[in-house]
């Protein structure tokens, strides 16, 4: 689209949508309604989204303020360049994430969280994370968590499904059956291992640390591309 306004187009209007793609390349397709999925983890997902909604409902508007002043010191990149999103948005992607891997069972965070807005600006920094050896016997990958953070920390981590060496873009398909969580206290490093894969195939592993002391703070998102091996 050569149109100014074509540029800046985003959303659905009438049966069209309008998405921003890669070198800021505007896509025009044709709407697609939602799927609708019932999978146990689209359920377990929702629950979690509605028990952090509940949670935003019951917060004071002081506090409310004071998670849009947090969301501000963070920065996210998009294809459009940098941007922020606002307290609720921010409160909800902290404590879903938290809610989610709580009602697994992966991890002892209280309930309900408490939900005291963080008073130290931007995430916090944990790495270095880095690929390690799958040391274990069986087959797997492993990854180094470093905490330097001076905060005591959670790694929650998920592995995708089995990929063959073509697959270098990561689709975002997860096998929730292999979410997990390693403590890593400050100080400290921990080899976070995933064994139970197929030999050779390529994963895509997520890790994302949380602080394990009120108020939560999410790190950023760290996804590894590894290649399964086997020990004897």
């Amino acid at each position: 689209m050569q149109s100014q306004i074509g540029t800046v187009m985003r959303g659905s209007v009438g049966g069209l949508t309008f998405t921003a793609g890669r070198n800021h390349a505007i896509i025009c397709r044709s709407r697609v309604g939602p799927a609708r999925l019932s999978t146990n983890r689209s359920a377990l997902v929702r629950t979690c989204l509605q028990a952090t909604q509940a949670e935003w409902k019951a917060l004071s508007e002081a506090d409310r303020i004071l998670w849009d002043q947090y969301a501000l010191t963070v920065t996210f990149s998009g294809p459009l360049g940098n941007y922020t999103i606002t307290g609720q948005q921010m409160f909800v992607r902290t404590l879903s994430i938290i809610f989610y891997y709580q009602m697994l069972g992966l991890i002892g965070f209280p309930f309900p969280i408490v939900t005291t807005p963080p008073s130290i600006p931007g995430l916090p920094n944990i790495g270095p994370i880095n690929p390690g050896l799958f040391v274990s016997p069986g087959t797997g990958v492993g990854i180094f968590v470093d905490n330097l953070s001076g905060y005591n920390a959670t790694a929650l981590v998920r592995v995708s499904i089995p990929w063959s060496g073509t697959r270098r873009k990561n689709p975002n398909i997860w096998d929730t059956a292999k979410n997990q969580a390693t403590a890593v206290a400050t100080g400290t490093y921990s080899l976070v291992e995933v064994p139970s894969l197929i030999e050779d195939m390529y994963y895509f592993v997520s890790i994302r640390m949380v602080l394990d002391d009120s108020p939560y703070r999410l790190d950023t998102e760290y996804v590894f591309r590894l290649q399964a091996v086997t020990n004897p």
